[in-house]
């Protein structure tokens, strides 16, 4: 039987390159974006397409119903979706931050409630959720951002579980920079604008130097494919790494990487 991954944030960057990786490896992709015209994947039979508003339940439910009607079940939810949001807290509205945290958690916790049914009764299913070293370690001048994915990984570890007795593992894919279009919207406060600006340079010249989307997307495949009942994932080069190097202590970073990786 063909194993169906439902992929949500799939018009860019490594959402599109997933839906392309884990076609070529045979499998049905249920691939969702808020304009699905957006995908560019040239179709097939093993590939279908959706509107996905992360903020709209009926559209959440509505993707739902397509991607089980189309190929009867879905096997792995890979929560892709989402947005950032950087600068210092003082910088940020009510309205800002409630905006960051409904695509980055809310949403994904919504799109995986909606699939856990089907899941439940067939006794299995995996839940990808694609985080960042962003969850792991606080940075400064993205706190709003770090928030959503420390909550995104507090969600992950408490749905393992939650759902480990119904036979549905749970994985968080910890990035640490990847070369897309993808950027984070910078607020600006006066009070903070040297070392904001310092720190916002840092991170830019970092994600020139990520990892490839390509490069994500066939280490997010192996772990779908893996049989291990791991949580956390570290995926990316060093690149990103290496300038957060410079305004965090090396101790908080062997302390995270360590973690990631299961050796603490």
């Amino acid at each position: 039987m063909t194993t169906t991954v439902f992929i949500t944030g799939a018009s860019r960057g490594v959402g599109r390159a997933c839906a392309t990786a884990f076609l070529d490896a045979g499998w049905n992709v249920f691939a969702t974006a808020r304009d699905p015209d957006q995908i560019g994947i040239s179709p097939s039979q093993r590939l279908a397409t959706a509107k996905l508003d992360l903020g709209d339940d009926s559209s959440i439910s509505a993707a739902v119903e397509h991607a089980i009607g189309r190929f009867g079940s879905v096997d792995i939810l890979l929560n892709n979706a989402g947005i950032g949001l950087g600068g210092p807290v003082e910088a940020v509205s009510r309205e800002e931050f409630h905006g960051l945290l409904d695509v980055n958690v809310v949403g994904a916790a919504l799109v995986t409630k909606a699939l856990l049914p089907t899941m439940r009764l067939k006794r299995s299913g995996l839940i990808i959720n694609v985080g960042s070293l962003a969850g792991a370690i606080g940075l400064p001048y993205l706190a709003p951002y770090c928030a959503s994915k420390f909550a995104l990984a507090g969600l992950s570890e408490a749905m393992r579980y939650e759902l480990g007795p119904f036979g549905i593992r749970v994985k968080l894919v910890e990035l640490t920079g990847s070369r897309t279009r993808f950027r984070q919207p910078i607020l600006h406060h006066e009070a903070y604008a040297t070392k904001a600006a310092a720190v916002e340079r840092r991170l830019q010249e970092g994600l020139a130097l990520a990892t490839p989307p390509d490069t994500v997307a066939k280490e997010i495949l192996r772990i779908a494919g893996s049989s291990s009942d791991r949580l956390r994932y570290v995926v990316g080069t060093g690149g990103l790494l290496a300038r957060i190097r410079g305004f965090l202590p090396d101790r908080m970073i062997r302390s995270t990487l360590a973690r990631a990786f299961g050796l603490i």
